[in-house]
């Protein structure tokens, strides 16, 4: 019997038993992940998980403020809607219900399903990732203006954040390769989806307040 840090391998399934090694260590510390929580444990995580949202809202929410007592309502006209906003939103929005899809199919116990759905929004949040960034390189407006500074510093944080977003959902495909991901652990792949979904109306929010007012 494996015993470190209050787990042992009585608390786990039958085929998680197979694998644990008392040689190495790192198999008790990566396994309780994959134990079925508590109803208590996921009313925490879903608090967590809420004040995380809360928290990462309020950075928005002022670069939204910052924009209109830079620039008000001013929009460069030669400025490019559909690369450095149009798409992205339309990628990010495809991702999120990928991610959606990738969570029910977990529930289901089709994990190559959840692995298919969390990898597309993967490449498709690379793809926004990189068509937000080309506007900072590529662009005809003064980046030194009351509106080019503002636009700069909202782009750079939604590349930011999306960067996160990505790999946060990345880490659910990693795991579910590993058999860490499963029906009975359905609150990592939920997280990672809340992570992606914030992250994505976050960004429409911004593309809105940039872009089209």
């Amino acid at each position: 019997m494996a015993k470190n840090f209050g787990v042992t391998t009585e608390d786990m399934p039958t085929s998680i038993q197979a694998g644990v090694s008392t040689t190495e260590p790192w198999t008790v510390i990566r396994h309780p992940a994959v134990l079925r929580l508590s109803p208590r444990e996921r009313r925490l995580g879903n608090f967590g998980m809420a004040l995380f949202v809360i928290s990462q809202a309020i950075p928005y929410f002022v670069l939204v403020n910052v924009r209109w007592m830079m620039a008000g309502g001013y929009i460069p006209p030669n400025l490019n809607h559909q690369l450095g906003g149009l798409w992205p939103t339309i990628l990010l929005a495809i991702g999120t219900v990928l991610v959606s899809l990738g969570v029910e199919a977990n529930r289901s116990g089709k994990i190559s399903r959840l692995q298919w759905s969390f990898t597309a929004s993967v490449v498709l949040g690379v793809a926004a990732i990189v068509l937000m960034l080309i506007p900072l390189w590529v662009h005809g407006w003064n980046t030194f203006g009351h509106y080019g500074s503002i636009y700069v510093i909202c782009q750079g944080v939604a590349v930011f954040y999306t960067i996160i977003a990505v790999i946060v959902v990345l880490g659910v495909v990693f795991r579910a390769g590993t058999g860490l991901i499963g029906p009975q652990t359905s609150f990592g792949p939920q997280s990672a989806a809340v992570v992606y979904t914030f992250n994505a109306i976050a960004w429409f929010g911004l593309y809105v307040a940039l872009y089209l007012v």
